[in-house]
């Protein structure tokens, strides 16, 4: 299946169930399935889980992410563990924050984000105010 085909179908399973769940764990889409999946955000305005688990995503791939997140502004839970996302793309999560501000629940453990990272991530938490869990173990 081409990361065209699979982000496909598992749009059209989100949307089959309501659109608010959104799991793409241990599919390999890489950067440009990110790219693909978020300029297709639009189409699931009331998402609330998004499951990135492993998808191999770096930098790039979380900038995409991030530019499209005014797109599902219900979102609670954001799973981005596993992948290789670095300083710089934890820094393009944060600027975009405010346009998530349901979130609860961020997961970014077993990436590349170093202390750098973690305090562009907390400078930006005021846009989050719901936020319980943060999980940036690695």
């Amino acid at each position: 299946m081409s990361v065209e085909e699979i982000v496909s179908s598992a749009f059209a399973i989100c949307i089959e169930n309501g659109g608010v769940i959104l799991n793409l764990k241990g599919n390999n889409i890489g950067d440009n399935g990110a790219k693909y999946l978020a300029e297709h955000f639009q189409h699931i305005p009331n998402l609330q889980t998004l499951n990135l688990n492993g998808i191999n995503i770096g930098e790039n791939g979380a900038k995409y992410l991030a530019e499209h997140f005014q797109h599902i502004p219900n979102l609670q839970t954001l799973n981005l563990n596993n992948n290789n996302i670095s300083d710089d793309g934890a820094k393009y999560l944060a600027e975009h924050f405010q346009h998530i501000p349901n979130l609860q629940t961020l997961n970014l453990n077993w990436n590349k984000i170093g202390e750098n990272g973690a305090k562009y991530l907390a400078e930006h938490f005021q846009h989050i105010p719901n936020l319980q869990t943060l999980d940036l173990y690695n």
